[in-house]
């Protein structure tokens, strides 16, 4: 199995764990362990943590959500927003929306699609958004169904749900 490169965002939290586990007892370091271990557990935790990655990561932390996939338009949305609509939804449902979702399976593609969605609906409501500010909005972060082709080098557009892994062109 090929390694892949450590991200500066993994290298400043292995950094961080290292600064806080240091001239700590074995003892003091398993209690540390098992209470983020059940931090981790509690969605509100989680939420919260991934929307403060979102938000100081800006479009980093998004293209990294996207497997830093060229064909991806997750960088371009604000931080913020995407950040917001996670906060929005139900946090033992919340998820982070990827537009190069090709592994879902196509009902919970749809289901995914129209929850983040009514999601970034109701975060413009709760934020007082409105007229021509709430349409740029909506229109720049608006979850696709349609993914773009698995070649990297092509990213076309599918025109129907789970139509292909890679267009026609590349298939050859």
């Amino acid at each position: 199995m090929a390694r892949t490169a450590v991200t500066p965002m993994q290298r400043e939290a292995m950094h961080f764990m290292q600064e806080m586990l240091k001239g700590k007892s074995e003892d003091e370091i398993n209690a540390l362990m098992e209470s983020t271990q059940q931090m981790m557990k509690d969605p509100k935790f989680l939420i919260a943590n991934r929307c403060k990655i979102v938000r100081e990561g800006g479009a980093v932390a998004l293209k990294a959500i996207a497997s830093d996939n060229p064909c991806s338009k997750l960088s371009s949305w604000d931080p913020e927003v995407y950040a917001g609509v996670m906060e929005t939804m139900d946090a033992n449902l919340s998820f982070q929306w990827n537009d190069v979702h090709w592994a879902l399976p196509k009902a919970e593609l749809l289901k995914w699609t129209e929850e983040w969605n009514e999601a970034l609906e109701q975060y413009c409501d709760n934020t007082g958004l409105t007229g021509s500010e709430r349409e740029d909005v909506i229109k720049l972060h608006t979850a696709s169904p349609f993914a773009p082709c698995g070649n990297v080098k092509c990213c076309k557009l599918e025109t129907s749900v789970k139509q292909y892994s890679r267009c026609s062109k590349c298939l050859n």
